[in-house]
């Protein structure tokens, strides 16, 4: 089976959402507005998601090997990725 993003409504919604995921997460950050997620996946990139419909919103290359730590600033004008080897 592969890898997958599940998001389960926590006020007694029954709207699930599934979405299988292209490659192992590392690492997940969700933004200070709760509106983006973004995983660190294995071969070197960030998946940003819509964190309501799980839909992509776009792939960032990372150079070298990716980390295992991701953070939005607290502006969520930024993503930081840490631990991995340039």
């Amino acid at each position: 089976e592969r890898p997958a993003l599940l998001a389960v409504p926590m006020a007694g919604g029954r709207d699930r959402v599934r979405r299988e995921l292209a490659r192992e997460p590392r690492a997940l950050a969700v933004d200070p507005t709760g509106a983006q997620l973004a995983i660190v996946e294995t071969g070197g990139s960030v998946q940003l998601w819509d964190a309501r419909t799980l839909a992509p919103i776009r792939r960032l290359p990372l150079p070298g090997e990716p980390g295992d730590l991701v953070a939005f600033t607290h502006d969520g004008t930024r993503l930081l990725v840490a631990g991995g080897k340039e």
